[in-house]
């Protein structure tokens, strides 16, 4: 963790191998990280302590290819690097007096607790390779826009081929259905996942298009940046966590986009995902990174800078 007035670093050191994958709990204090490796593990761990909460290992084998929290924070979606991309549900949080007492500051966590947290159910994807998995962000259920009651127990996962699929999670058994594209648009290899703040999913492919779905069905298509693939998406409703922030309703909020261009774009979901301001990571590092791609896009819980990830390579930009 990189403290930009400090200008210090500290680093949580628990890992044994490559790190794979990264996720942030909704409330911002909490990160979840997952490593390749033969029999590879999952490591919870607290922002401001660096200490690990929980360890999970044993079921995935090669590595984690990918990580999120669900929309409530309880409970850990993993994806495994062998050739069906086997999805794992884990409950995290059981041995550490549930999310309500979680990042309020330094807890020692005992042996005993970290193996409290457990695997709930698995169920293997298919073998088109997974290369995006999200879930929903948490909506404030008092706002007047908010219709239903939000179903916290769904997640999405998009990758090759234009595989895209909606995941269920009740009665501790997953089951997903596929997305619908109708005669919209083509099916292309998705490379991005994201969420507007009305809980819909946005998928950004390998040919620079957005797609917009309403639930499962595809309702538009936005050609984002030709020629360029789009490589990362975050919602800011995400920020609304806690926050007591409107971005997290339907009056307001938007998505972000990185594209392997270099070049960033933030799109109004509130203006019937008007394109709004653009950002470039500058012309040298884009033609001197040309192969390299924007490994994440995100805008920190309380934080006013935009923080845009390149391999080797990050910039910042208020």
């Amino acid at each position: 963790m990189y403290d930009k007035i400090e200008k210090t670093q500290r680093f949580h050191a628990d890992h044994s191998d490559e790190v794979t994958c990264i996720a942030l709990h909704p409330n911002g204090r909490i990160v979840a990280t997952g490593e390749r490796g033969r029999v590879p593990k999952v490591l919870v761990w607290d922002l401001a302590t660096c200490q690990t909460i929980c360890t999970l290992r044993g079921f995935h084998e090669r590595g984690i290819s990918q990580i999120c929290f669900s929309t409530s924070g309880n409970e850990l979606i993993t994806v495994g690097m062998d050739e069906y991309n086997t999805i794992a549900l884990y409950d995290w949080s059981s041995g550490n007096q549930k999310m309500s007492s979680l990042g309020d500051g330094p807890k020692k966590t005992s042996l005993q607790e970290q193996l409290e947290c457990k695997l709930i159910t698995a169920q293997r994807s298919g073998r088109e390779l997974m290369l995006a998995l999200e879930s929903p962000p948490l909506m404030d259920e008092n706002d007047a826009f908010m219709t239903t009651k939000q179903n916290k127990k769904q997640f999405v996962t998009c990758g090759e081929g234009g595989a895209i699929k909606f995941w269920d999670y009740q009665n501790q058994q997953l089951q997903y259905k596929h997305g619908v594209y109708g005669k919209i648009g083509p099916t292309s290899t998705m490379m991005s996942l994201g969420f507007r703040p009305d809980g819909n999913a946005v998928t950004g492919s390998a040919d620079g298009r957005l797609y917009i779905w309403e639930g499962r069905t595809l309702t538009r298509l936005i050609h984002a940046t030709p020629s360029s693939a789009i490589l990362s998406i975050y919602s800011t409703a995400a920020m609304s966590y806690g926050g007591g922030s409107s971005s997290g309703s339907k009056k307001g909020g938007g998505i972000i986009t990185g594209s392997s261009d270099g070049r960033v774009r933030m799109w109004d979901s509130s203006d019937n995902m008007r394109p709004g301001a653009l950002y470039s990571t500058g012309r040298c590092l884009v033609v001197a990174w040309l192969w390299h791609v924007f490994g994440c896009v995100r805008l920190w819980h309380g934080c006013v800078w935009l923080c845009l990830g390149v391999f080797g390579w990050h910039a910042l930009v208020d």
